[in-house]
């Protein structure tokens, strides 16, 4: 196992800068995940790791090694694309063992390698199929085992299940994480899809337009982001500007939000009264309360927006106080849910589910 370290890495294409002053540490056998939209420099760093492209400054190391000026076939790295790369004119085993062949492996040897991968990935018995005989998900399965049987020290994915349907997007994840946890190897994974992301992933960096945003575990990240950004990127959630109130030596944060109402946060991070901060609120931090004068941290409104989504149905509430509509969902909803609409609904709000940060200037 080897764990990726960059330090300073950046990466300009003419005037447009991809990638800025990256310093990231992935950990030995850590599943690791770049996540951002569109743009961000995701696939633009996985490139530099695995040495398709130079980088205009910065450091990559392999644990102990700089790998800056090695070719990609000497990073021993295996990476998936998006589009598979599958050659069309050869069968499974033939696409497998080509990265053997050409590393002059051969015989016996060859033929338990390519088998005992197949195996790992579930493709036992379709050694001679073609490309054109395989579904999306099989495709996508000899990806993962011709990247895997060359025995990579770093696995490198870019957005490996962007061409599969919701269902089997699902499945193949549970897979590639069964596989890399059985094999405990270093990987490096590429989505813009953050369900994905929170589903795979032992830490994930969000970048934005080639700069680090935050890099933390799945629940840290949802529950504690660290900018504004990462709050609107990752989950479903209201954003709203406010102003600290009352920091106060309890675990709560008192923030009046503009519009005037105030709602207490539990405290993540020192901040004083006056201060300009954003505040995230999820939907799940709502809780439907019969009689609001019995309850705590209350938001009363008028339901504005449903939608029926089988287990939730989803809202939107024009809140007493708010500048914005507050996100809601109710669990486990009956015939009569459409009835909800125009109705005043109080909801206690769970100051656990609610994160802020300072305002950037």
């Amino acid at each position: 196992m080897t764990a990726v370290i960059l330090e300073g890495l950046s990466k300009r294409f003419g005037s447009t800068v991809a990638v800025n002053d990256l310093n990231l540490t992935v950990a030995d056998g850590e599943f690791f995940t770049l996540l951002g939209p569109s743009g961000c420099g995701k696939t633009t760093t996985l490139r530099l790791i695995a040495g398709f492209e130079t980088p205009t400054a910065g450091l990559i190391r392999f644990g102990d090694r700089v790998v800056n000026e090695l070719p990609p076939q000497r990073r021993n790295v295996g990476m998936v694309l998006q589009n598979y790369a599958v050659f069309p004119t050869m069968t499974v085993f033939e696409n497998v063992a080509y990265g053997l062949e050409i590393r002059g492996i051969r015989g016996k040897e060859l033929s338990r390698r390519v088998l005992s991968v197949l195996e790992l990935v579930g493709l036992s018995g379709l050694e001679n199929r073609r490309p054109e005989q395989l579904s999306g998900g099989q495709l996508q399965r000899v990806a993962l085992a011709r990247a895997l049987v060359i025995e990579p020290e770093i696995l490198l994915l870019d957005e490996p299940l962007s061409n599969l349907d919701v269902q089997l997007r699902v499945s193949i994840r549970k897979e590639i994480r069964r596989i890399q946890q059985a094999l405990r190897i270093t990987t490096v994974y590429v989505t813009h899809d953050q369900e994905e992301a929170l589903a795979l992933s032992d830490r994930i960096a969000v970048l934005n337009a080639g700069r680090l945003e935050q890099v933390a575990t799945p629940f840290e990240l949802y529950r504690a982001p660290a900018t504004k950004f990462v709050a609107r990127f990752i989950g479903r959630t209201t954003v709203l500007a406010g102003e600290v109130c009352d920091a106060g030596p309890d675990d709560l944060v008192a923030i009046r939000v503009d519009g005037g109402l105030t709602l207490r946060a539990a405290r993540l991070r020192p901040v004083a009264p006056g201060e300009r901060v954003w505040v995230s609120i999820r939907p799940e931090a709502l809780n439907p309360v019969a009689d609001p004068a019995a309850a705590n941290n209350v938001v009363s409104g008028e339901v504005r927006y449903l939608e029926f989504l089988g287990p939730v149905v989803r809202g939107e509430l024009k809140a007493e106080g708010v500048a914005e509509p507050l996100l809601f969902e109710l669990g486990r909803p009956g015939p009569d849910w459409p009835a909800l609409r125009g109705r005043v609904l109080h909801f206690e709000v769970d100051p656990a589910l609610v994160s802020y940060g300072l305002e950037r200037p």
